[in-house]
């Protein structure tokens, strides 16, 4: 069972410990696909060509995402700089094509995608009437999961979230009002 002080410990550095386990999670990811991507099977190496070989010991020294973007993300999706990859990888260029409702949702407490990354949805939402955001206090980056740390709910409160909009829509499109 995890104390008090240790959840306290974990929500205090929750910023430095997430992006280091998300790049962690990524560096087994690649090990277990090395042998595919070494042998030219990964998606990227179809659709590219020219693409630098990836050097494993910088893919295993890399502490957080943007280091493992650097050295692995970038190279196998053949981009030059790592810039160039966050723009190809990024919503911000087709969002304004939505023409369905849409709900965005994230979280002010999210250690991957700040506020100040918020701008794309925000126009959005002031620019389209089916398009609506939503930011929460907190919910971190991923589900917004709930329950324990180790067995969390199996329905999370943004798949409750998800179910409502749903019917909401549903509800007005009946009704005409869209």
């Amino acid at each position: 069972m995890i104390t008090r002080r240790q959840k306290q410990i974990i929500n205090n550095h929750w910023k430095e410990i997430y992006p280091s386990a998300t790049s962690n999670s990524i560096k087994w990811d690649y090990y277990c696909e090395a042998p595919y991507i070494k042998n030219g099977r990964s998606d990227s190496e179809i659709k590219k060509t020219d693409i630098p070989a990836v050097e494993e010991k910088r893919v295993y020294s890399s502490r957080i995402l943007e280091e493992l973007d650097e050295n692995f993300s970038r190279l196998v999706n053949g981009f030059a700089a790592l810039s160039d990859y966050y723009d190809w990888a990024s919503s911000k260029f087709y969002l304004h094509k939505l023409e369905l409702p849409v709900l965005l949702v994230n979280s002010s407490d999210d250690p991957l995608i700040p506020s100040e990354l918020f701008g794309p949805a925000i126009s959005l939402s002031s620019t389209k009437d089916k398009a609506l955001f939503v930011v929460t206090q907190n919910g971190g980056h991923l589900g917004f999961f709930e329950g324990g740390v180790v067995i969390p709910e199996t329905v999370t409160w943004i798949d409750r979230v998800i179910v409502e909009y749903i019917k909401s829509i549903i509800f007005v499109s009946s009704e005409g009002l869209y």
